[in-house]
Order: C-alpha cells, then sequence, then structure tokens
C-alpha cells in the first residue's frame, strides 16, 4: 500500500497508466517539429562560444552547437549544430538553406564561408506548443489527477506551473517541503 506518490512524469501519462477512464477521452497536445541541422564549414565561426541560444523569432536556429571552439580541429572542418524548432512543418531543403543564411546574419559564420557538407534530421518528437490551449489542458489534467488519485504528489515542468529548470526545482522542493513537513 502506498500512502504517498511523488510524481514527475505527465500526468496525462499517470492517469493512462492507472487505467482511469477520464484520462482516455484527453486530446494529446499540440506538438512542435524538430529538426538538427549539421553543418561542416571550410573556415573558422566568427564567435567563440561554445553554444549559442537565439530566442528571436524571425530565425530558424534555436540553439547552435559549435565544436571546433571546444574541440580541436585537425582536419580544417569546423563542425556545427543547429536545432530548429518550428509549430509547422518545413522541407528539410529548405530549412538548410535557411539556417546557412541566418547563421550569415547572425555573424555566426562569415559570408564567404563555404559550406562542406549540410544534412537535416527530423526529429520524431518535438515539444509541446505552450499556448493558452495547452496551459487549459494540462490544468484539467491536474484537476483530474488531484480529484481520482488524492494521494498522488505532481511536482516538475508537467504541473505547467514553470518553465525555466531553475523555477521548477524551487517549486518542486517548496512543494515536498510543504506535503512533507521536511527541510
Amino acid at each position: 500500500v502506498c500512502d504517498n506518490l511523488v510524481v514527475s512524469i505527465p500526468p496525462a501519462l499517470l492517469l493512462r497508466s492507472a487505467s482511469i477512464q477520464s484520462a482516455q477521452e484527453l486530446a494529446p497536445p499540440r506538438m512542435t517539429f524538430s529538426y538538427i541541422v549539421n553543418l561542416v564549414y571550410s573556415e573558422n565561426y566568427l564567435v567563440k562560444s561554445y553554444y549559442l541560444y537565439n530566442h528571436d523569432h524571425k530565425h530558424l536556429p534555436f540553439r547552435i552547437t559549435l565544436y571546433g571552439n571546444f574541440q580541436p580541429i585537425t582536419n580544417g572542418r569546423y563542425r556545427l549544430t543547429v536545432e530548429v524548432i518550428s509549430a509547422e512543418q518545413m522541407d528539410t531543403n529548405k530549412i538548410i538553406e535557411l539556417c546557412e543564411k541566418e547563421l550569415i546574419s547572425m555573424k555566426v559564420v562569415a559570408p564567404t564561408n563555404r559550406v562542406i557538407y549540410s544534412e537535416c534530421a527530423p526529429l520524431k518528437e518535438g515539444i509541446p506548443i505552450f499556448d493558452s490551449n495547452y496551459h487549459k489542458s494540462a490544468m484539467n489534467v491536474l484537476d483530474i489527477t488531484k480529484s481520482e488519485m488524492k494521494n498522488a504528489l505532481v511536482i516538475g515542468r508537467y504541473r505547467a506551473s514553470s518553465w525555466l529548470m531553475s523555477d521548477v526545482l524551487i517549486e518542486a522542493k517548496l512543494m515536498l517541503e510543504e506535503e512533507f513537513g521536511h527541510k
């Protein structure tokens, strides 16, 4: 017998695994399309960072990993990986073309830097699109979990109340302290 259950998985999965009927009616969240773009350049990058995060919604690249800045280059090839997150499905050749142009406009690589190799791989799963529908759905699932599984405490990102990992961890710590009375 379990007096308390602390979970950090999506509550909808918890409900489904417990065969709670109301969970079968829940629609999954709308997901993004994610792509990994691998590019190899003939010259070094214009930036010294290991990673770059780009939050400008006008650009495709979300995160860029510049391997040559933290691994020795012995063959004159400067590799980088661009992670792309899109609300819509896109043509992989178009993604490569746009990433190459945007890396130049972002001043990551020089306009004269030649691409030696390129590939774009779509990922099977993206991340949920965090819009108002997602938030309403997440709160609905949380309410069902609380009413159907009174001994379950849902902590973590899937509560949909915090996004940044530091905030998620602080919230989880405070919830556990409140629930179990420990500090």
